[in-house]
């Protein structure tokens, strides 16, 4: 399988040129690749991650997609090769062969609704696009979203600032919508750690 990853930008947000990705041995479907891309994306947004998460999606790809073989990157191949393109900026993924385009997040969950990989819902929670303070996109999931918020949480420093606390609430609070949209979950247990800020600071 042959990935054509465009509009890259490496750690700075500056612009790096087009690669190819080639799977060997390929991966024999999509749902494969589907799992490479959530293994490689998904990742929490904490200080812990922070230097992870600046890397451009092909050094992701090929630090974690969870397959025997890493990928390759190539400079150039054949146009009738690509079986995927990507786009890093908009998170877009399209198949040049039937036109079809969505969100690398969509394309992941189309595919683990399929009865191929129905097994893995448990492990696999619902994906989305979001976009951080600096408007750079990125896989998100509810999972993630109640592991950033919770994990945040437990390294708060006891003298942190009022606007810290207020961006934890934030998080919190996206997190229970999100959850609440993608799995028609209320939490409980993030509502009350979210009391317990708001306290902090009133």
């Amino acid at each position: 399988m042959l990935l054509y990853i465009r509009e890259i930008t490496d750690s700075n947000g500056d612009p790096l040129p087009d690669v190819y990705v080639k799977f060997s041995p390929p991966l024999k479907n999509n749902y494969s690749l589907a799992l490479a891309l959530y293994r490689s994306l998904y990742t929490l947004q904490t200080p812990s991650f922070e230097n992870y998460n600046r890397r451009s999606l092909p050094e992701k790809l090929l630090l974690k997609a969870g397959i025997d073989e890493p990928p390759c990157l190539l400079s150039d191949a054949r146009c009738e090769e690509i079986n995927f393109v990507i786009s890093q900026r908009s998170m877009l993924i399209s198949n040049p062969e039937s036109g079809d385009c969505k969100t690398i997040a969509a394309f992941i969950n189309d595919c683990v609704d399929s009865s191929i990989l129905k097994g893995l819902k448990g492990e696999i929670k619902p994906t989305f696009i979001s976009r951080n303070s600096d408007g750079v996109a990125y896989l998100n999931s509810t999972e993630a979203m109640s592991n950033t918020f919770f994990t945040l949480l437990k390294n708060l420093p006891s003298d942190s600032s009022a606007g810290d606390v207020t961006k934890l609430i934030e998080i919190g609070e996206a997190a229970i919508k999100a959850i609440y949209e993608f799995e028609h979950r209320d939490m409980p247990n993030i509502r009350d750690a979210i009391k317990n800020l708001k306290q902090r600071i009133n």
